[in-house]
């Protein structure tokens, strides 16, 4: 399908009106905020820049959408330039874009798969934080981050963004010798529904997507915030409607665009997939984290989808951030806050690191834990309490120092469930961890 038309005149004229609707929904926001009672966002400022997203998201055009931003090579090349990096881009054999953030010849590998709606491209927000990222795990690990530029909707169509998700997967292995152990399969929002797509790509090879054979099993997915339902009836897309800047008005734009004529299945639509769609996933990615923000529009069906996937696989860690909109660790960096989690601030290597270290450097990852103190340090300082969802046959494994430098407690200890827990190690590179008995799928409050 052609890419979506410039914007008319009368459409750009039409932005006008449109901006002062949305400044009228901001001063609705900062005035009601004292008196609601339906959940908000967390200050007053992210308040007043979801209140104008939702308004502009309900009500502009494919057309207008796409006019106002750069394709994700251009944000690519002008992070480059700000953080003196020299661009790596590859062109695969379909033409499709590939752009490196780190060292070609790395041993671990993140194959990163941005947000978007399938609509917009990866914002600065995407290139910010996995710069950031990489420069965490590159201190003590090689590592790279791997950004496709897959076409937009509605260009492109299902399933062209998993052919060329696929595509990538199978060169970074054939092509660049990645060994599918040392390969993080991410993403974020509909970045993380391509990634789930990939996933089931994997155990159920689509008929209009070369198969991908890997030899082992990646080390881990990483989901963010993922769109695992493109429009629902959902509780809570009514009850976070003001504590989230995504719009069921945007939902059903962006999928109509995605989807074209194609149907909804469980590649594209994975929260409503039978039990058994996920079985054998174990087998084919050592581990899974998903991360989800308690006040998402979405968070209900996120919840649904995370419990297919601890039906099928042992090792899948769901972390909620209470309050938090869609998204969020990335809206972060566009939004320029820029400060992070005590106890990430330290200019030595911190314990945090050398778990990730180990993570990529096993033979058996252990990417989860790890994934959550590289999420947490975009967290700002005044978020105290976190919530973590349990998982497993009923004991977890927490490293104390690494729950230490997300969330300091007290005389260097943590509170898990009521149990205190603290650990000391003779050996520097060792991290000391604590064994809580937990039932399956319960919450803890990690606070400090």
């Amino acid at each position: 399908m052609p890419a979506a038309p410039p914007p008319t005149t009368g459409e750009n004229l039409s932005l006008i009106p449109k901006a002062f609707f949305a400044l009228g929904s901001v001063s609705y926001a900062l005035l009601t905020r004292p008196l609601a009672s339906s959940p908000r966002p967390v200050d007053a400022f992210r308040d007043a820049v979801y209140a104008a997203m939702r308004s502009f998201l309900s009500s502009i055009s494919t057309a207008q959408e796409q006019a106002s931003q750069v394709s994700t090579e251009a944000q690519y090349l002008a992070v480059s330039k700000y953080k003196h990096y020299e661009p790596d881009t590859d062109v695969l054999d379909s033409g499709l874009r590939v752009h490196w953030l780190g060292p070609k010849l790395s041993r671990s590998s993140i194959l990163f798969l941005h947000g978007g709606g399938f609509n917009l491209a990866a914002s600065s927000g995407h290139l910010e934080w996995l710069w950031d990222l990489k420069n965490d795990l590159a201190q003590q690990a090689s590592i790279s981050v791997v950004i496709p530029s897959y076409t937009l909707a509605p260009e492109g169509q299902y399933p062209l963004q998993l052919q060329q998700a696929a595509e990538v997967l199978q060169w970074l292995v054939e092509k660049q010798g990645k060994s599918p152990g040392n390969i993080i399969l991410a993403g974020d929002s509909a970045g993380a529904n391509l990634s789930v797509a990939v996933l089931s790509h994997l155990l159920h090879p689509h008929p209009n997507v070369p198969e991908i054979k890997l030899r082992e099993p990646l080390a881990a997915a990483v989901l963010i915030s993922p769109w695992t339902r493109f429009v629902s009836d959902d509780e809570s897309v009514t009850k976070n409607a003001r504590s989230d800047m995504v719009t069921v008005p945007a939902a059903k734009r962006w999928s109509s665009n995605y989807l074209g004529p194609a149907e909804l299945d469980y590649y594209n639509q994975p929260a409503d997939a039978d039990e058994q769609w996920f079985s054998g996933l174990d087998k084919k990615v050592k581990d899974m984290f998903v991360y989800a923000g308690g006040g998402e529009i979405l968070i209900d069906s996120i919840e649904l989808f995370v419990q297919k996937l601890k039906q099928a696989h042992p090792r899948v860690e769901f972390f909620v951030q209470p309050g938090a909109g869609h998204d969020d660790i990335i809206l972060d960096k566009v939004l320029g806050y820029k400060k992070k989690a005590e106890g990430t601030k330290n200019e030595t290597p911190s314990p945090r690191l050398a778990s990730i270290t180990a993570v990529l450097q096993s033979a058996r990852s252990r990417a989860i834990l790890s994934t959550v103190t590289c999420l947490a340090q975009n967290q700002r300082s005044n978020v105290r309490k976190r919530k973590i969802i349990a998982t497993g046959p009923g004991r977890t494994e927490v490293p104390v120092a690494v729950l230490q430098s997300i969330l300091p407690g007290e005389k260097g200890h943590v509170v898990l469930d009521g149990l205190n827990a603290s650990g000391s190690s003779s050996h520097p590179d060792e991290v000391p961890s604590a064994r809580a008995r937990v039932p399956p799928q319960r919450s803890m409050d990690v606070t400090a």
